[in-house]
């Protein structure tokens, strides 16, 4: 799921994409959550401080949404499909 950028890959959300990517595989469920939740926050924060070229940021916000849709059922049995 990793994209590389050469050598404009954004250390902060590379990082936080390799721990959701290592919950999700583990099914921690409830750090993927957090972890989504983090890089959600990690992006915006990215986006806002022009940080990402805009290829870059194309390219996070696709793996961003694809992990959103990803961990929208990513529950456990007893809990609410809610994580807000």
């Amino acid at each position: 799921m990793l994209f590389q950028f050469g050598n404009k890959k954004d250390k902060v959300l590379e990082g936080l994409i390799r721990e959701l990517e290592m919950n999700t595989s583990n099914n921690y469920k409830d750090a993927a959550q957090k972890s989504l939740k983090e890089l959600e926050k990690a992006y915006e924060e990215a986006v806002s401080a022009n940080r990402l070229k805009e290829g870059a940021k194309k390219q996070y916000g696709e793996i961003l949404t694809s992990y959103r849709r990803q961990l929208a059922k990513f529950t456990h049995a007893d809990q609410k499909a809610s994580w807000d």
